[in-house]
């Protein structure tokens, strides 16, 4: 954990956080923050001269990269008073000794879709939509955050 005890998002806070994530070397997959902390990054980085971020078509998606590591928006996590958190991590290889992992149950995986029936006050059909799942660590050195930083 960095702590940036509410000081300015920086450019280095960036590299100070990737090198503390060391499940695979130095190979990191993600970067996870919010909208309003890319927004900020891209900030900082047109003050550098103006260039865009470099850009990588994911699955048919463009994605945001930050030093050749793949940013993920996640608007669930939390910005007040314009303090957030910005995670770095990796994804585990299936030895389920490297990183973070998506798990489900034996039986219950998967989305499955089930209908309720009519409703009872309105004219329309009730459908319950059903996702069981968690997440895993393996690795302590898989994951590190900058917590308390300020990007307003």
């Amino acid at each position: 954990i960095l702590d940036a005890a509410s000081g300015a998002l920086t450019l280095g806070m960036f590299d100070d956080l990737l090198i503390k994530v060391l499940s695979k070397g130095a190979d990191v997959d993600f970067i996870c923050m919010n909208g309003q902390a890319i927004n900020k990054l891209r900030s900082l980085n047109r003050a550098l001269g103006g260039t865009d971020m470099e850009q990588v078509m994911i699955n048919g998606i463009q994605f945001t990269q930050w030093a050749g590591v793949t940013i993920l928006r996640n608007d669930y996590i939390p910005t007040a008073a314009g303090i957030t958190t910005i995670f770095a991590g990796n994804f585990d290889d299936g030895s389920e000794k490297i990183g973070l992992a998506g798990l489900t149950g034996a039986n219950n995986f998967g989305i499955s879709v089930e209908s309720v029936g009519i409703s009872e006050d309105k004219d329309q059909e009730v459908w319950r939509v059903k996702f069981y799942n968690s997440l895993a660590l393996f690795s302590d050195l898989g994951l590190a955050k900058i917590a308390n930083v300020d990007i307003s």
